[in-house]
């Protein structure tokens, strides 16, 4: 048998102590605002058929190079979810929740997602994605709530970005400008990497746009726009968007390169960056509009928006006070109970369910009966508080509480504490 020590598998992490404290306070942030905005938890499968992903993303990097994909005992072809719309628009089809509700279905998710790629700050093969999705007959205010959405919840954690947005037409207008790009990059073929000429003769070209690398270079700047293909209604329909935000004081960039990194997108992107960084992976939600995926799986002629972020991505940019304030929010005290006399262990156990039982934060730790080494435990455990148990307390039915930070302590009647 090997002693070699089994770890985690690279790209994942192990979530415990304050990084799990703090997961759950953002996790518990955004699902209050998400009913706030009175959209409906879904959850799907983690793993899906391959085929909803490799039919609906398949000129994407997220198919072709970091789909986890395994074949089962019955020969079917399975993927773990990349991300969460194709699942979440399968379900919406599969049990007609479109028929069952009133238009928009608006749904979120806060779910863990798969992808081989290289581990980085702020992206892991395994990562916590919350996202949304608003489903129906949508128009430009449906747009701007969704906008108005995501900025709220970048507002809450106290972080200064940059809506950076773009109008990718509808599929007609889209392909047009794909066949144009892929005639206009063959030109440059020997001043392309190696990854973006594998892009080409595909929707793929559009990811030479933002590529970080790609996008410094003068032709591809010189690179025509999806605006020289769109027709003049759609120009205006985005010009009235951009002008709205203006309206609602919603500072932007018009950002022509921004194509986002899957298939499905039609219509509107839109990015929040970190305002002052430069580092690669410093969006933190992204998002936009798809039509041609509900008609794929729906056959239905509607409209989506949604936006998505990594719990992650956010927890490695968020400022330390920012971490702080979050981490202590709303803690409770936490109780160490000891007792000092003997054959009091089962009323000591007792009485630590009684105050469980009144939503006290409380462990009877049946192995201490001697203060000193009670409070090294209790500070050590991360409690807040000790609660001491000798003969004068059982004969008067009271409690010596402690207070670990302040040192300090009291003796308390019973009944007054659980009042």
């Amino acid at each position: 048998m090997s002693n070699k020590q089994i770890t985690a598998v690279r790209g994942t992490t192990d979530w415990f102590d304050q990084a799990m404290i703090l997961f759950n306070a953002i996790s518990h942030k955004i699902i209050a605002l998400s009913d706030l905005y009175t959209f409906q938890r879904i959850k799907t499968p983690v793993f899906e058929h391959a085929e909803l992903f490799s039919r609906n993303l398949e000129h994407s990097d997220i198919v072709k190079k970091e789909l986890y994909q395994l074949i089962d005992r019955s020969e079917r072809k399975l993927a773990l979810r990349p991300e969460g719309t194709a699942s979440i628009i399968r379900a919406v089809n599969e049990h007609k929740l479109l028929d069952q509700n009133p238009w928009p279905l608006k749904l979120y998710y806060l779910e863990p997602m798969f992808r081989y790629e290289r581990p980085q700050k702020g992206r892991m093969r395994e990562f916590y994605q919350y996202g949304i999705e608003l489903v129906g007959e949508l128009d430009e205010l449906d747009y701007l709530q969704t906008i108005l959405f995501a900025k709220k919840i970048l507002d809450t954690f106290n972080f200064d970005c940059v809506l950076n947005i773009n109008w990718l037409g509808n599929f007609a207008s889209r392909k047009r400008w794909v066949e144009q790009l892929n005639q206009y990059f063959k030109q440059y073929q020997d001043q392309l990497s190696e990854l973006s000429v594998s892009r080409l003769d595909s929707y793929g070209v559009l990811r030479i746009l933002d590529d970080k690398n790609e996008s410094k270079k003068d032709f591809v700047r010189s690179a025509p726009t999806i605006h020289q293909f769109i027709s003049l209604e759609e120009q205006t329909q985005f010009k009235q968007l951009l002008e709205q935000l203006d309206q609602l004081g919603i500072k932007y960039v018009y950002n022509s390169s921004l194509v986002r990194g899957l298939d499905y997108y039609s219509e509107l992107v839109f990015e929040f960056i970190l305002a002052n960084n430069d580092q690669a992976q410093s969006t933190l939600i992204g998002g936009g509009c798809y039509q041609n995926l509900i008609a794929e799986l729906t056959n239905k002629p509607l409209k989506a928006i949604g936006f998505a972020l990594s719990i992650e991505r956010f927890i490695s940019y968020l400022d330390d006070k920012t971490k702080d304030s979050l981490i202590n929010q709303d803690q409770k005290p936490r109780y160490l109970l000891i007792n000092l006399v003997p054959n009091k262990e089962l009323a000591t156990l007792n009485l630590s369910q009684k105050l469980i039982n009144h939503n006290y934060q409380v462990y009877y730790q049946h192995k201490l009966n001697k203060v000193n080494k009670a409070i090294k435990y209790a500070l050590r455990a991360k409690f807040t508080h000790l609660i001491i148990m000798g003969n004068d307390e059982w004969s008067e039915q009271t409690m010596t509480i402690k207070d670990l930070s302040s040192q300090t302590q009291q003796t308390i009647k019973y009944k007054e504490f659980i009042k």
